[in-house]
């Protein structure tokens, strides 16, 4: 699904009366502050998830609370894009039990909730303010791994993302002082993230410098280029970038003399 079509998801809930403005100023610039959406500008599932913050923190030896639960199902069953909502300070649902601590199976529960291609959408969209990921919230409020491993999965490269203060989720977990398991799980998957990164960048400036050796034998035999910089392109990209010598070889710049020698 693009972009285009999910975006007009992700906008603040307004059908309360007289809604206010969007964001109201906090004193640190964290989360650490009441939402606006405390105070009334919020879809109906933020405050089922304010109820299930409320209820836990009124019975904190019951791991959940049935009725708040299905409460929360049923709303989900009839109004699922409401997870995909954003409240008056510019939070999904996803977002705001992160901030309430809430249970792995509510977590899970918003994001199944929703079919497997919106998934890592939630799990990509950050706030208005501050630009955080879900992932970011759960760095400071979280302490269960199996929440951050099923964050995750959903959105891989999130763990390589700054907020607007510029610290990473794992920095971010170091800085809270998490469990040692969580900070080891962030930061491994931040070292495999890493590594795609740098081979995706690899391969782009491979693939660019393939395309200047084709534009310099060109230029030389006079030829018509533009459709043959499409052509190479594709095939630069389509194929791992560890064959870097057979494409400039294909495109006949480097002569094989069995030297390894390069143009």
């Amino acid at each position: 699904m693009s972009s285009a079509a999910i975006i007009p998801l992700l906008v603040p809930y307004r059908d309360a009366p007289n809604p206010l403005p969007d964001f109201l100023p906090d004193s640190d610039g964290s989360e650490n502050y009441i939402p606006r959406a405390e105070r009334g500008l919020t879809c109906p599932l933020h405050k089922l998830i304010r109820d299930a913050a409320k209820s836990a923190r009124d019975n904190p030896t019951k791991t959940s609370d049935a009725s708040t639960m299905n409460e929360i199902v049923k709303h989900l069953r009839s109004k699922p894009n409401d997870v995909l909502s954003l409240n008056g300070v510019g939070w999904t649902p996803l977002h705001l039990a992160l901030y309430h601590r809430l249970s792995y199976s509510l977590i899970d529960l918003l994001l199944t909730s929703l079919p497997p291609s919106l998934r890592p959408i939630l799990c990509s969209t950050r706030t208005l303010k501050c630009s955080r990921l879900p992932l970011h919230f759960a760095s400071r409020f979280i302490d269960d791994i199996r929440i951050y491993e099923l964050l995750q999965s959903l959105h891989p490269s999130g763990v390589l993302e700054k907020c607007s203060n510029e610290v990473t989720p794992v920095e971010r977990a170091k800085v809270n002082k998490k469990d040692l398991r969580i900070i080891s799980f962030l930061s491994n998957e931040e070292k495999k993230q890493m590594v795609i990164w740098r081979r995706k960048r690899r391969n782009l400036d491979l693939r660019y410098e393939a395309i200047s050796c084709m534009d310099r034998k060109w230029e030389e035999e006079g030829s018509e280029t533009k459709d043959f910089r499409v052509f190479v392109y594709g095939y630069c990209k389509e194929r791992e970038i560890g064959l870097f010598r057979d494409i400039i070889s294909y495109i006949g710049v480097v002569e094989d003399d069995g030297g390894g020698g390069s143009e």
